[in-house]
């Protein structure tokens, strides 16, 4: 069995999500070390009565 068949597309189609998933990693790292745990959930915890009353205010009609 050869490896013939890899050509630098092949590595390309590799390497390029696997480059974005690092860097993923890499910025949600950091914003861990910046703002720690507790700071990374206050836009969830303003995010949630937000989408309450969005979908309370589509469910009367108003949106």
């Amino acid at each position: 069995m050869t490896h013939d068949n890899v050509s630098s597309e092949n590595i390309r189609t590799i390497m390029l999500p696997l480059l974005a998933l690092v860097a993923i990693i890499a910025v949600i790292a950091a914003a861990v070390a910046a703002f720690g745990i507790g700071g990374l959930m206050v836009p969830v915890l303003v995010a949630v009565p937000t989408i309450f009353v969005l979908l309370v205010w589509i469910s009367l009609g108003k949106g």
